[in-house]
């Protein structure tokens, strides 16, 4: 039981990054057919993946920034 805890927790942050980053496209796809020639700035969007990919690099080599913050 032990090891299968210690897999979801070294899993649960690559399964997160994935699921965001598919939300993230298919937002990206949708905004592209209702508006296309409005021009959008992606500056939130690229400052959520970025922490969100640090936080799971972070976790994953046992360097737990996002507990610190």
């Amino acid at each position: 039981m032990e090891n299968i805890l210690e897999f979801i927790r070294a899993a649960l942050p690559w399964i997160a990054m994935g699921l965001l980053l598919a939300i993230f496209v298919a937002r990206s796809a949708a905004r592209k057919r209702k508006n296309e020639s409005k021009s959008d700035d992606y500056g939130a969007e690229g400052m959520c993946l970025g922490m969100c990919l640090g936080t799971a690099i972070g976790t994953s080599f046992d360097n737990n920034t996002g507990i610190g913050l």
